[in-house]
């Protein structure tokens, strides 16, 4: 099951917890934890072809997050207003697989595979895939 991002919300607020919360399963008291593909979460948002894999499910304890973030070509991701940001929040962006265009603050910045930035995560910000061919990113969330 895949989970929108808007059910999932209203999950976790049924549960008093915050969607990392909900996706992540408590972290197990081993000093090394392995987390196989088909264990991680999977989310997908109304309204956008974009699909998170998260990374690392319960192992950060809400310090960290890390997602791989899918898009088909041509495609755009979902803007800042349909997910909770903190202030100060920072978030580390990088092209795993194809061309994006990185939205961040109301500038563009176009991007290829290996490309990365660091970006004020509590700025409006969004992704584009702007070639023929899925892309892929990586996000990872600091605090």
């Amino acid at each position: 099951m895949t989970p929108s991002l808007r059910t999932s919300r209203k999950i976790a607020d049924a549960f008093s917890v915050s969607i990392p919360e909900l996706l992540e399963p408590p972290a197990r008291g081993e000093s090394v934890h392995i987390s196989c593909k088909g264990e991680h979460p999977l989310v997908s948002f109304e309204d956008s072809s974009e699909r998170w894999m998260v990374l690392g499910a319960g192992l950060f304890e809400g310090k960290i997050r890390a997602v791989i973030a899918t898009l088909d070509g041509g495609a755009g991701g979902v803007s800042t207003d349909k997910v909770r940001i903190k202030q100060g929040q920072m978030k580390l962006f990088d092209v795993l697989q194809g061309t994006v265009a990185l939205r961040h603050d109301g500038k563009n910045y176009r991007m290829s595979e290996g490309d990365s930035g660091l970006v004020d995560g509590s700025a409006p910000h969004s992704w584009e895939d702007v070639g023929r061919r899925r892309a892929r990113v990586l996000w990872i969330i600091l605090g």
